[in-house]
């Protein structure tokens, strides 16, 4: 959805990037009225523009005739099929006679190392064993970083813990607001090594993201070669990283410091 022309939430949308950026959750939870739906869509405009891919899911009603699991599970894989993986669309375009488990399983190979964020707006609407079943398999991803999980509703999950993931306010009750964000701050602050890894994923999602899969196949044989020599320090930071790793698993392992590169 595009984002909204009035938007008052500059506080909360940061702070809820936040919260994405260091666990790749966030649960936007709330009554109706409190401007959940204007602050995903704001939160899915912000992620677009700095280059990530959002698939954003709204599910229908309980009372409407096509399942909320239904719906989640189309969109992802229409995502899948655009990323070149169409194995999920395929069946579920041949009908009720493919099995569950193996759609489940269809998603859970395909969702792997997607770098996406999927945003599940009436997320409430995704009762029952299916939804459930689907709903493991991304806050697996997410809990592997193999993507960015966002859920927005009326109600909290039952499995989220409601001291981390308060309730977001009306935007005329300012000093709710303000107890908001502090609850929603309120986190541990992340050591230098989960800073370092939360920035390079970014930056891995933003490369990831300028190099469409699908458009592989269509660029000539001198364009190959400049993203390939674009992407050569890439390579070589990864062997240093390869190679420190090696080391340090041998006896005597790498000292503090020490450049695995340089080691005899």
């Amino acid at each position: 959805p595009p984002p909204p022309d009035d938007f008052d939430y500059e506080a909360e949308l940061n702070a809820y990037m936040a919260r994405l950026r260091h666990s790749g959750l966030a649960i936007i939870w709330g009554p109706a009225g409190a401007g959940k739906s204007a602050l995903a869509a704001m939160l899915a405009h912000r992620l677009k523009e700095r280059g990530q891919k959002v698939v954003w899911v709204d599910c229908p009603p309980p009372e409407s005739p096509t399942p909320a699991v239904r719906q989640l599970l189309v969109r992802l894989a229409a995502g899948l099929a655009l990323d070149g993986r169409p194995e999920l669309w395929d069946t579920l375009a041949a009908g009720e006679a493919t099995p569950l488990d193996q759609r489940l399983e269809l998603l859970a190979d395909g969702r792997a190392r997607r770098r996406w964020t999927v945003i599940i707006q009436n997320a409430d609407g995704l009762a029952g064993a299916e939804a459930g079943r689907v709903l493991d398999i991304l806050t697996a991803a997410q809990e592997r970083r193999d993507l960015r999980l966002v859920l927005v509703g009326r109600t909290l999950p039952p499995w989220a813990d409601p001291a981390r993931w308060p309730p977001l306010p009306f935007p005329s009750d300012a000093p709710a607001r303000r107890a908001f964000l502090r609850r929603l701050d309120d986190q541990p602050e992340p050591t230098p090594e989960l800073r370092l890894a939360g920035t390079l994923h970014d930056r891995v999602i933003a490369l990831v993201s300028a190099i469409p899969i699908e458009a592989i196949g269509s660029l000539s044989e001198a364009q190959i070669a400049q993203v390939l020599a674009a992407l050569r320090p890439v390579e070589e930071l990864a062997a240093e990283l390869r190679a420190a790793v090696r080391a340090a698993s041998q006896p005597g392992g790498l000292d503090p410091g020490e450049n695995a590169s340089t080691k005899p």
